[in-house]
């Protein structure tokens, strides 16, 4: 699928449209807002701000992730 780039929404639109999401078995809720969805397989994008001092449970996923970083650092099983 090509988009137009005249259509590409810049990073501030986006993150002025985050909204609270609750996380189970986190201490802090996440702000999320949906970028694509494909109703065929379920796959979705969202973009991501996690609060400072945001901790989950450990535990297992039924989903792929990938994140990338825009600021800040991320800690899985104590490693940076």
């Amino acid at each position: 699928m090509n988009t137009p780039v005249d259509s590409w929404k810049s990073l501030e639109e986006l993150v002025s449209k985050l909204m609270e999401t609750s996380v189970p078995d986190a201490n802090l809720p996440l702000r999320t807002h949906l970028l694509h969805a494909d109703p065929d397989s379920g796959a979705s994008a969202l973009l991501v701000q996690f609060p400072v001092g945001w901790k989950r449970s450990v535990g297992t996923y039924t989903c792929a992730e990938h994140a990338v970083v825009l600021d800040g650092e991320i800690i899985l099983d104590d490693h940076t």
